[in-house]
């Protein structure tokens, strides 16, 4: 076939280079219109041609494309955006996880601080121990819980709380323990039959003497303190206990006992939620023992106890005075990044981008450190 179509060719060829007028043979003249054959054969080579190229584009496949999509980013790095518009941020050391369904998405808090701004829209659900939240308009709220303890407080909007049949409702600026046993709803006893009394007949009145009074009985004596043991005991998650020896003798024990001992109490008492026994030991601490390490604790304590009441900037200048007085103590990386968290909560980005630059300065090795660079350093 090949040489064929180089034999038509070369009778095209032929025909268009041929000279003009009488110089055509007469052989190859077979229609009344002057048409030769040369010239159906460049026409009938041309379309072979075409042919043959048609095929060849037709045989050609393109290789599948493939389409790569980025790894997410890692979880608690940056605010997660949820399809219906909610924005999700975790703080320091939170254990949080989302599960999807279709459009619908549920935040399941075991731990930490989380902040949520939901649309109006929005189907997102938040589990916070045995609550979850709905949020019912737009809504910003923030939590705060563990194993032991956890606040929530509505800062905008309002949620819709539920746990099986008990439903609360939170509006702006409430703030609701997570914790609270609700009370169990009581049923009156039925009335009594009413008795109809019938009054005897008066008789004479005879003197009667007077029983001897009872003897004076002294009150029992107050269980033993064993306050060497409160550390161990709130360590084992026994703070009830630690409280049942303290409180009815708290003003002795605030006068008498020492700094570790009182910051036990500290701790056993805001982990039964009796935040006003354990503010009142912090601020004894404070002034009976300043310039300690449990002073500086007691002092980050009392940051932790506005934050979960929702007073954030009181809280806000409990951590700022503790990274002032003790700048390299224990708790100071932690404090610092509490204050990170909560500027961000009260929406000035700009501030707590400042303190997350001197985070990564201060603890470049800090379990924050990482996160903090990737969001606030270029």
């Amino acid at each position: 076939m090949k040489s064929e179509l180089e034999r038509l060719g070369r009778e095209a060829r032929d025909v268009l280079v041929a000279p003009p007028g009488g110089s055509v043979p007469t052989a190859f003249l077979d229609r009344a219109d002057g048409t030769t054959r040369r010239r159906r054969a460049r026409a009938a080579a041309v379309g072979a041609l075409l042919v043959v190229v048609l095929i060849g584009v037709s045989l050609r496949r393109e290789p599948p494309v493939q389409v790569v999509t980025p790894a997410p980013a890692p979880a608690g790095v940056r605010p997660v955006v949820l399809a219906d518009g909610t924005v999700i941020e975790a703080g320091p050391a939170s254990d949080v996880r989302i599960e999807t369904n279709g459009d619908v998405a549920s935040l399941l808090v075991a731990q930490g601080h989380v902040d949520v701004r939901a649309p109006k829209a929005a189907a997102t659900t938040v589990k916070l121990g045995r609550w979850t939240v709905h949020v019912t308009s737009s809504a910003h709220f923030a939590a705060d819980t563990s194993q032991l303890e956890g606040t929530l407080v509505v800062l905008e909007g309002s949620v819709e709380l539920r746990d099986g049949e008990v439903t609360k409702s939170l509006n702006a600026g409430a703030r609701f323990d997570l914790f609270a046993i609700e009370a169990a709803r009581r049923t009156p006893p039925p009335p009594a039959p009413r008795v109809e009394v019938v009054e005897p007949e008066p008789r004479p009145a005879v003197p009667v003497k007077a029983p001897p009074p009872p003897p004076v009985q002294s009150a029992p004596p107050l269980p033993s303190v064993q306050p060497a043991r409160w550390s161990e005991w709130v360590a084992d998650g026994q703070a009830s206990a630690v409280l049942d020896e303290a409180l009815p003798r708290l003003d002795d024990v605030l006068r008498e006992q020492n700094a570790p001992v009182l910051l036990a109490l500290a701790d056993a008492a805001r982990f039964q939620h009796r935040d006003d026994v354990a503010e009142q030991t912090c601020e004894t601490i404070r002034r009976r023992f300043p310039h300690t390490a449990q002073a500086a604790t007691a002092r980050f304590t009392q940051g932790r106890l506005a934050e979960q009441r929702g007073a954030l900037t009181q809280a806000l200048a409990h951590y700022e005075a503790y990274d002032v007085e003790t700048p390299d103590g224990a708790l100071a990386a932690e404090a610092l990044a509490r204050r990170v968290q909560l500027e961000s909560t009260r929406g000035d980005g700009a501030r707590a981008c400042a303190l997350a630059k001197t985070y990564v300065a201060r603890f470049p090795s800090g379990p924050l450190a990482e996160a903090f660079r990737q969001r606030c350093l270029p």
